[in-house]
């Protein structure tokens, strides 16, 4: 899409489509019904696929990782972190294990990576030393993005979205009355834009301190 909203061009993806992010020249996406990673553009092609031996849904979020050719994937059936290189062939690397079902990360200016989960632990910060800490008490999370020392979160119970200090746990509801906010991001100029799954609307926010 454009900044003003119009389209550039459609792809469509098979397997679930779900969390999508850029690394490098390439777009990625998470396809949840075969808990795999495809690369979009600049060429079509599987990238991997992730065993799942449980009766759990397959990957839901993704991010880029601090090089640009390197993902963030929370393994969401399997609980875990992991840290793939685009290499050929990829290879992948476990951060953090026992996170609930985590479902979407996000890396923070300090090499911190914020994970949310749909369940207990909820939300929490992984270390650059490997150092795993609960942030707040949440309890079912959908998306989490960092701007500016902050972090943002949609709560799937709670119809909301909630700014978070990482470093204390305080918290501020933003956005109440959501439907479903299954889809979170933050453009460069500071606008959370919001993604309704059931009502298929984006909506836009300004983060906190941006006028």
């Amino acid at each position: 899409m454009n900044p003003d909203g119009t389209g550039v061009t459609t792809v469509t993806v098979t397997g679930g489509p779900e969390g999508v992010a850029v690394a490098g020249s390439g777009i990625y996406v998470a396809q949840q019904n075969v808990n795999a990673i495809a690369e979009v553009t600049p060429q079509r092609s599987a990238v991997i696929t992730f065993p799942n031996h449980t009766a759990n849904a397959g990957i839901d979020g993704i991010a880029a990782g601090a090089t640009g050719q390197t993902l963030l994937v929370p393994d969401s059936p399997n609980g875990t972190l992991v840290g793939l290189s685009l290499s050929s062939p990829p290879t992948t690397r476990v951060i953090a294990t026992h996170l609930g079902r985590p479902v979407s990360a996000a890396l923070g200016p300090g090499g911190d990576i914020f994970v949310a989960s749909e369940s207990s632990p909820g939300l929490v910060v992984i270390t650059p030393a490997g150092t795993v800490r609960k942030v707040g008490g949440f309890t079912d999370l959908d998306e989490v993005v960092a701007y500016r020392g902050l972090l943002y979160v949609t709560e799937l119970n709670r119809h909301d979205v909630v700014a978070v200090d990482p470093a204390s746990g305080a918290s501020a509801v933003l956005a109440v009355n959501l439907p479903a906010p299954q889809g979170l991001a933050v453009t460069t100029g500071g606008t959370l834009e919001i993604v309704d799954s059931t009502t298929a609307a984006l909506y836009a926010l300004p983060a906190c301190g941006v006028a």
